[in-house]
């Protein structure tokens, strides 16, 4: 939205609508969405478009007054923009400039909101969903929308269709109705099902899908775009929902003893279980975002394993089916994911590390380990070094002998990092300090590695570091390499840049 801001205002104030710099118009024809793989600005393009329609039509002083108090309500999208100037214009004008923005952002530019029913000129032709996602040859795929008559007009039908291409106006293909069943075609449609669409008939890559609709007033068109692809698994890919943000990967894991694995996976306050169909297994809400990976093992050995969830303030353990065994918070959000591992000999069962995180102006790094039954086994902080706070930590610890005396319990090893600086800690089962930690210049979000690599018995930590003190990123990478004995000779190794 501020690039459409600014390339309405730069235009406004000079009374032209080309930016002689960079050629851009904003007296245009560009309808939302603009589908592109680079310059995501683009699609403002059709939302400054639409600003100046409306300074066209009810003129400079008009316009610029309506937007300049819209935006001191500060909505965050195209679409709020839209409702609140409607707001603002039945506020200080009764209304009665809503056919005109309508007009401007429904019909000419596709930004469309229920608000504007019964306002514009021409009828409205919407698709909300799907919007940009990635589809497999099943299941079938619901358009979902709105079609809908102008101000004083009557309803004359609607149709989908699609055609291979990646913009909605870059392909010479023909439009195509194959696959497509369509709702009722002429009837209304107010934000519900449009159609069904039989995604095996798309073409493998990217696919525009059109709706017309038409009254007695005239014609108007609404897009959208879907990536299809032959080769994903029946049922997949399943929708999360628009706008849901991921960081975690999926776990998988045979959760129901047929020898098939179910995927578990995170989205925005919840977590999933589906079977390899992906039709659900079971679901968990969470009280917050959740952008970990789960973790998965067998915490009280009966041969059965569990997950474990983390939202960053909280750790749930749930069986198998999703009976819930025990929750615990705590004070250290944190990207990390749980580990599973027996690192106190004195507790029965596997014990669940939370490595890392701190919460508000509290800039320590608080650690736990849980028991198999969710009590807390050992709760210790790292302060932060120096003036400048650790980052929340996106590296998870890794777990192994260290000392060499595994009967005595293994070690975790963290990586944090802060002001340009990784640290490597080694603790044991109760957070003390096995050996001072190690540190690096650069920033370290990757996991520690442990392992024997030259069959000595004795077990190396790998730490990888990205330089980023002289601003060549990646150029000053290396890979660290040390044990209990001490480093190790031709370590670090300095990483190649890219090219």
């Amino acid at each position: 939205m501020n690039e459409a801001f600014a390339f309405y205002w730069s235009a406004s104030m000079r009374n032209n609508p080309v930016d002689t710099i960079n050629g851009i118009s904003v007296d245009n024809t560009a309808r939302h969405p603009i589908f592109q793989n680079i310059n995501q600005w683009m699609d403002g393009i059709a939302f400054a478009g639409a600003l100046w329609d409306v300074r066209q039509s009810l003129g400079q002083t008009l316009a610029d007054d309506l937007f300049i108090r819209t935006m001191e309500l500060e909505g965050d999208s195209f679409h709020n923009f839209l409702y609140d100037i409607l707001v603002v214009d039945q506020s200080l004008h009764s209304g009665t400039n809503k056919p005109a923005i309508c007009d401007a952002f429904v019909v000419d530019h596709g930004i469309y909101i229920p608000e504007c029913y019964g306002l514009t000129s021409k009828p409205i032709a919407d698709i909300s969903s799907p919007f940009d996602v990635v589809v497999g040859p099943s299941p079938q795929i619901q358009i979902v929308g709105t079609a809908r008559k102008a101000q004083s007009a009557t309803f004359t039908n609607y149709s989908v269709d699609h055609r291979d291409g990646f913009y909605t106006d870059s392909s010479t293909a023909s439009w195509s109705a194959s696959g497509v069943t369509l709702t009722s075609s002429t009837t209304e449609v107010n934000g519900g099902v449009l159609a069904t669409l039989d995604p095996s008939t798309l073409t493998d890559g990217y696919n525009i899908i059109r709706l017309r609709v038409q009254d007695s007033r005239g014609t108007t068109y609404g897009y959208t775009r879907v990536y299809y692809s032959s080769s994903l698994h029946t049922g997949w890919p399943v929708n999360t929902g628009l706008y849901q943000w991921h960081e975690g990967s999926p776990a998988f894991v045979d959760l129901t003893g047929d020898g098939i694995k179910e995927v578990v996976y995170d989205s925005e306050s919840k977590l999933y279980v589906r079977y390899q169909d992906g039709s659900l297994f079971w679901e968990k809400n969470f009280s917050g975002v959740n952008w970990i990976t789960p973790a998965i093992g067998d915490i009280n050995l009966d041969g059965q394993p569990e997950v474990i969830g983390f939202n960053g303030a909280t750790v749930y353990a749930w069986d198998r089916n999703g009976t819930q065994l025990w929750s615990q918070n705590v004070a250290a959000s944190s990207f990390t994911i749980p580990v599973i591992a027996d690192v106190d000999p004195t507790s029965t069962g596997q014990e669940v590390i939370i490595v890392g995180g701190h919460l508000g102006a509290d800039t320590n790094l608080h650690n736990y380990i849980f028991s198999k039954t969710g009590s807390v086994l050992a709760n210790w902080l790292v302060p932060q070094g120096g003036s400048i706070p650790f980052h929340l930590p996106h590296a998870s610890p890794a777990v192994g002998d260290i000392d060499g005396n595994p009967q005595n319990g293994l070690e975790i090893v963290a990586t944090m990092y802060s002001g340009g600086q990784t640290k490597v800690f080694v603790w044991d089962e109760d957070g003390n300090s096995v050996y001072t930690e190690k540190s690096f210049p650069g920033l370290g979000k990757s996991s520690p590695v442990i392992a024997d690599l030259n069959g000595d018995g004795v077990n190396e930590i790998i730490q990888a570091v990205s330089d980023t003190t002289s601003g060549n990123g990646s150029n000053d990478s290396k890979v660290y390499l040390w044990n209990r004995n001490g480093d190790y000779a031709g370590w670090p190794v300095t990483l190649p840049s890219e090219s």
